[in-house]
């Protein structure tokens, strides 16, 4: 998007603007080359490495690390609903009765 106000901004007085969807394809076909005259702004075949690499990387973190982490966070939010939950059957409310009310389960105190 930044690239298309770029060039509408830009002054193409002297030569013909690049083509946009050429700059995008010749960016995974030939990464790093920019032919002459089709360059939109200095510098512009580093970048293009750079956002490519950053393709290249979000792809497996998408398939693959992402999904496990919102599992794990999953788990963990099941776990502490579980021990947190204000429902009277929970393990935390039964700790609860039994421990400072002394009446019932293991904490029953023998007189």
């Amino acid at each position: 998007m930044l690239t298309i106000i770029y060039k509408w901004c830009r002054n193409w007085d002297h030569r013909n603007p690049p083509s946009l969807l050429n700059m995008l394809i010749n960016m995974f076909l030939s990464p790093g080359n920019i032919e002459s005259g089709e360059e939109l702004y200095s510098g512009q075949g580093g970048i293009q490495l750079f956002l490519l690499f950053l393709a290249l990387i979000a792809v497996p973190w998408m398939l693959l690390v992402k999904p496990f982490w919102i599992r794990h966070q999953l788990k963990k939010k099941v776990v502490l609903s579980f021990f947190f939950s204000p429902s009277f059957d929970s393990p935390c409310y039964y700790l609860f009765i039994c421990f400072f009310f002394e009446k019932i389960g293991p904490f029953t105190r023998k007189a």
